[in-house]
């Protein structure tokens, strides 16, 4: 029910003529990160779009690692944004990672 008083009664999702939430702090962190983005390219990508079941992390962080690995070398930032509901399950994929922590 949180999410629905907190964006006029609707989905955080929804997609209408006004932006959601999440479409806000896109725009403003895209307006953010170009200035520092050689390529005007700034990769993003969606999930969690089904009200289904726990979210998880694991595969966006295994895919901007692939990235990462495969910039050679350049400069990344992994920023994720979330309605603040983590399941525990995410917070456990931490303590299993194939060490993503200690690549530059």
């Amino acid at each position: 029910m949180a999410t629905r008083v907190s964006f006029n009664r609707r989905c955080l999702h929804d997609i209408g003529h006004t932006p959601n939430p999440y479409e806000q702090a896109l725009s403003i962190i895209g307006r953010t990160l170009s200035a520092f983005d050689e390529d005007n390219l700034i990769p993003c990508f969606g999930f969690g779009d089904a009200s289904g079941g726990p979210t998880s992390f694991a595969p966006i962080i295994e895919t901007a690692i692939g990235i990462v690995d495969n910039s050679g070398g350049q400069y990344h930032v992994l920023l994720i944004i979330a309605d603040g509901q983590i399941p525990e399950t995410s917070k456990a994929h931490r303590d299993d990672d194939d060490g993503a922590e200690s690549r530059p």
